[in-house]
């Protein structure tokens, strides 16, 4: 990994008109994703982590500019995609991609893997005709499939099967950024290390930029460089993913972190979980101060009025009125020592 940003979220916005009445006016909008600030390095896999609703597949759609956003700006190499127009939109594409969570829906059922696969090449003119066959039968040979499936319809073809023929219809552009949006989510335990650990080994050999969005701290704790933590819109967290896997300074990042087990028995029981309660705040109508405060068990009313600022610190950054304070219990809850 080198210094290089390839990928940059400056201020990032994007918000869903509520529209009401039968004339559909506009009574407020949804702010899936409100003042993102992210910057991705070449080589790099960050996580974005969060539970759903808070943002995450928006954001990684805002990145690819498949959706338009709201406010901010998105560059990718020092192209700044926020107001680009179609040609260089064109130009940039090939080396952007994107995984889709479910390997099953975002393949044609009408047509076969490899035809799928040949799709991605015929539509971005890459190669010559006649050696796009060879090509797809290397694409497959690189996500660990057998080229003999390059013939088989997706129904014939099981999950984990099919999300690497999505990972090779992906790589088929030769990209240099993907996204890769709950790949793992719709897919067995088993087969879910085996894809984590396929992505990894595509990033040493092509050295590929990742996204990946998961729910799944754990597994983004393992593949990943570092890990930012959405809340309601806003990165809450950020830092290597080591440290907020292990030493988490925001109280959402370590509820997140104590809904998952750990492998040692004894800790796990000993330790105390942090269950959320409270009310839920609706991205519609975010809630004044900290976005978090109305399910923090740590909240005060400096939380309920002033809305924390994400601030930079020598391991990364964190959005909390009290993170310093609440370091030592944090950790204790997330590690049950």
């Amino acid at each position: 990994m080198t210094d290089d940003v390839l990928v940059r979220a400056s201020g990032v916005g994007k918000h869903f008109p509520v529209r009401r009445g039968v004339l559909r006016r506009t009574a407020g909008a949804v702010r899936a994703v409100d003042g993102v600030d992210l910057d991705i390095h070449r080589g790099e896999i960050v996580g974005l982590v969060g539970e759903s609703g808070s943002g995450k597949s928006t954001l990684g759609r805002v990145l690819l500019r498949l959706l338009e956003p709201t406010a901010g700006a998105v560059t990718f190499d020092g192209t700044d995609l926020t107001g680009a127009d179609r040609h260089v939109l064109r130009r940039v594409r090939p080396r952007m991609q994107m995984v889709f969570q479910d390997p099953y829906s975002s393949l044609n059922p009408w047509m076969t893997v490899g035809a799928t696969v040949r799709e991605a090449l015929d539509v971005n003119g890459i190669g010559a005709q006649a050696g796009r066959d060879r090509r797809v039968g290397e694409l497959f040979d690189l996500v660990r499939l057998d080229r003999r499936m390059v013939e088989r319809m997706p129904h014939e073809l099981s999950g984990g099967q099919r999300q690497r023929v999505g990972i090779a219809r992906a790589l088929a552009t030769e990209p240099e950024f993907v996204v890769a949006d709950e790949a793992i989510a719709a897919l067995d335990v088993s087969v879910q290390a085996q894809i984590v650990n396929l992505l990894r080994d595509l990033r040493a050999e092509l050295g590929l930029t990742y996204l990946f969005i998961t729910h799944d701290l754990a597994m983004a704790r393992y593949l990943c460089d570092r890990i930012a933590v959405l809340q309601l819109g806003r990165i809450v967290e950020i830092g290597p993913a080591a440290d907020v896997a292990e030493r988490p300074r925001h109280p959402y990042t370590a509820a997140l972190l104590s809904a998952v087990p750990l492998p040692d028995p004894p800790r796990e029981r000993a330790r105390t979980r942090l269950v959320l309660s409270g009310e839920l705040p609706s991205p519609a109508a975010p809630p004044p101060g900290c976005r978090f405060h109305t399910r923090c068990p740590f909240a005060t009313d400096v939380c309920r009025t002033q809305e924390p600022v994400l601030t930079s610190e020598s391991s990364g950054a964190v959005a909390c009125h009290h993170h310093n304070e609440l370091a030592a219990e944090l950790h204790a809850i997330t590690t049950g020592s």
